[in-house]
């Protein structure tokens, strides 16, 4: 089966992130075809500009929160790996080269693995019951797995860092019952117990600590975020809490350039 002319815009915006052009060729595309994903590319456009006033940001970024509403979310993930496809590049650390740093996700980025990709996703989230966030579906396909800040940060695949293992073995202990996990955990905080049996795993603390996404709070409903939590591995406890995965790395990337300039890793590649 051949590629489509929209799947073909979307593999062209993907090998080369930082074209601003052949972006808004699609989207020019896109109004043709009477997607408001036109919109969308052309609103947020505008919302990088770093010279842009206050007032217009704020009608910009609420005007891209209706259009957003009107989008597919699988759509949203192919055009959103992108960007994080450019994130990646853009944490280069200073003592690797650019060929090295793309070549190590070279093959993930290969159009075979990329809807391979979507494939593992789409079973991740069927297994776990409910959507998964787009910006996470996006980091998947972008940047794959990671160490993000000493955290590292699991999509599936094949391996002992594969997000589904985590999240059976995350399972399998909330099945467990009430006084099993009181025994476990006795002085686990209030606010945890009550959301934790539908949280989802997917990832680990530097200090073998839970990431996991708490789930019963939808801080955006439209992406499918949910609210992240570091959980203390031995407490169970709350160490850090994020309104979302997108937030998360951006408090990350920002704090480690902050601490390390020129020297920073924040993210580096498993």
């Amino acid at each position: 089966m051949g590629v489509s002319e929209g799947e073909a815009f979307l593999q062209a915006i993907f090998k080369r992130p930082e074209d601003v052009t052949a972006r808004l060729v699609y989207a020019d595309w896109l109004d043709e075809h009477d997607h408001p994903g036109g919109e969308l590319i052309r609103l947020r456009q505008q919302l990088v500009r770093p010279d842009l006033p206050g007032t217009k940001r704020s009608t910009l970024a609420a005007r891209e929160r209706e259009v957003l509403a009107k989008c597919d979310r699988d759509w949203l993930v192919q055009l959103e790996r992108a960007d994080w496809k450019l994130r990646y590049i853009q944490v280069r650390p200073a003592d690797e080269g650019a060929a090295q740093w793309a070549k190590r996700r070279k093959g993930l980025w290969s159009a075979p693995a990329q809807k391979a990709m979507s494939r593992a996703l789409a079973a991740f989230e069927e297994e776990v019951g409910l959507p998964l966030p787009v910006s996470w579906k996006a980091f998947a396909h972008g940047c794959g797995p990671g160490y993000l800040c000493g955290d590292y940060i699991g999509i599936p695949r094949k391996g002992s860092g594969d997000v589904t293992r985590f999240q059976r073995e995350w399972s399998g202990w909330r099945a467990a019952t009430q006084a099993q996990i009181d025994e476990r955990y006795p002085y686990m905080d209030a606010d945890v117990r009550s959301w934790i049996r539908n949280s989802v795993r997917f990832g680990t603390g530097d200090n073998g600590d839970y990431l996991v996404w708490n789930t019963s709070r939808i801080t955006d409903p439209v992406r499918a975020e949910y609210e992240v939590v570091l959980l203390y591995a031995r407490g169970c406890d709350r160490l850090t809490t994020y309104e979302s995965f997108e937030a998360m790395w951006n408090a990350n990337v920002e704090q480690r350039r902050s601490d390390d300039g020129d020297e920073a890793k924040p993210f580096y590649p498993d």
